[in-house]
């Protein structure tokens, strides 16, 4: 699932691939039912994992045939505080973030939360403490970073890709995301598509 209120601008490639189930979600109610529904397919899965008396997905899918295994369901939300400043929608997205972010991993949702900057009404304390990991680009300055990173240091970084993560820990991992151009990222959204087996859902 794509949420981005941008109109799925940045995202043109990623129209045509099979993963994407619904399309760009841009449209704000459709984004709060859409998380709305999976939050309540995350909490179906924990009770069909736990009458299997299973752990998490990965024992679940190991233990059931082929057809009960359920797939990774992958999130990514976009621009977050383009709609996160009207408070009628933060006020109900915000609690079903914080569910999904504390629940997911064991039941297969992985959720990525894209901001571009960082701001306490938008990062509340409880959902930075929910997202476990971090990837951070440069920021303005040392608050900003306490902010994102719950520590300084991403106001140093020298932009142009240059980042610093925290995954799963307090250790800081400084990486370089390398360039791809608007042409790369169409041949590999095409290579992804020709690799994707016929018929699957």
């Amino acid at each position: 699932y794509l949420i981005d209120p941008k109109r799925g601008v940045d995202y043109a490639w990623a129209r045509r691939l099979p993963q994407l189930k619904t399309g760009i979600i841009d449209d704000q109610a459709e984004a709060l039912a859409t998380l709305q529904r999976l939050v309540e397919e995350m909490d179906e899965r924990y009770e069909a994992i736990a009458a299997e008396g299973c752990r998490n997905i990965d024992h679940f899918n190991r233990k059931v045939d082929a057809k009960r295994r359920m797939p990774r369901i992958v999130i990514f939300f976009d621009e977050v505080a383009n709609w996160m400043q009207d408070d009628q929608f933060k006020s109900v997205v915000d609690g079903l973030i914080n569910k999904i972010a504390t629940k997911a991993r064991a039941a297969g949702f992985h959720l990525f939360m894209i901001y571009q900057r960082a701001d306490n009404q938008v990062m509340t304390m409880q959902l930075r403490t929910n997202l476990g990991n971090k990837l951070i680009l440069r920021l303005g300055d040392e608050g900003s970073s306490k902010i994102a990173l719950g520590d300084k240091g991403a106001e140093r970084l020298l932009g142009k890709g240059h980042l610093i993560g925290k995954l799963g820990s307090d250790e800081q991992i400084y990486m370089q995301v390398p360039f791809i151009g608007d042409d790369e990222v169409d041949e590999l959204a095409e290579a992804v598509i020709a690799t994707w087996p016929k018929g699957s859902s």
